[in-house]
């Protein structure tokens, strides 16, 4: 069944990285159902093992404690690699990336959930695997969830702000406020988002420097890098200079810069004087 699950795999039109870790998933799962398959020829299932005393429970306890860390990890690997896949596919080349702390084009949205996402789906597989495993090793874990939710309902109580934090967090990404990789102003600092976490974000200042803000500090948030944006560019110049001939010049440096093959791409339309202000 593996040989035939990976001749199929190799037969799709399927990213090489995603074939390896579906074949991993498979071999690990197949590997766990054909340990409990040789236990069940061997007359060593769970009602048998139960009847051998210690050492049968022993054993048995080992066997499943095995078999539900391999199947976490299969579970993990492969989720990992999807979204190592994905985040690949939405992360700006190495050109735009250089251009990010000017305040150019950011990261997609998915690009900006997904690590958080990796993170999350870490830390509820380890979880589970960890009651799972306690379950078999004979541990009531029924008070431990219990218990694991009254400690987190103090620990609410008692950081306020970090709940806070992290509420905020939620509703900027779901708001699709910002992503990594766009020019935002946050009134008291200003940069490029580097870098989201749980409860906080990482903002490049054009100068060099990084700031690190919690969601619950931000009142407003202003995007640079979303769309479009307009920028007006005082000319200082001596009252004896013709208007008219300003505005020529600035139209001409305008067309200039729409044909140009680097600066144009990013232009909507060419520069044009205002005049006199």
């Amino acid at each position: 069944g593996y040989r035939i699950l990976i001749h199929y795999l190799r037969a799709q039109p399927i990213n090489e990285v995603i074939k390896t870790a579906i074949a991993r998933a498979a071999r690990s799962l197949l590997l766990a159902a054909g340990v409990l398959m040789i236990l069940s020829v061997w007359g060593l299932d769970s009602q048998t093992l139960a009847a051998a005393g210690g050492a049968g429970n022993a054993v048995q306890t080992i066997v499943y404690v095995a078999l539900t860390a391999l199947v976490c990890w299969a579970v993990w690997e492969f989720l990992r690699t999807i979204i190592d896949i994905r985040v690949e596919a939405e992360t700006p080349g190495d050109d735009e990336e250089d251009t990010a702390g000017e305040g150019g084009l950011g990261a997609s949205r998915s690009a900006t959930l997904l690590p958080l996402l990796r993170s999350t789906a870490l830390v509820v597989i380890a979880l589970i695997c960890l009651f799972t495993a306690l379950s078999s090793l004979g541990v009531n874990v029924a008070p431990l969830i219990a218990g694991a939710g009254v400690i987190g309902l103090a620990i609410g109580f008692g950081a306020q702000t970090l709940v806070k934090d992290i509420v905020s967090g939620v509703f900027f990404l779901i708001d699709d406020a910002f992503r990594r990789g766009e020019y935002i102003d946050l009134g008291t600092v200003k940069g490029t988002v580097e870098r989201i976490s749980v409860r906080s974000l990482q903002l490049r200042h054009h100068l060099g420097a990084v700031h690190t803000i919690p969601f619950g500090d931000i009142a407003a948030l202003t995007n640079y890098s979303r769309d479009w944006v307009i920028m007006k560019l005082p000319l200082r110049l001596t009252f004896d200079t013709d208007p008219q001939k300003v505005k020529k010049i600035v139209k001409r440096i305008g067309a200039g810069m729409m044909d140009d093959d680097v600066v144009g791409v990013g232009l909507l339309e060419p520069p044009k004087s205002q005049g006199v202000i």
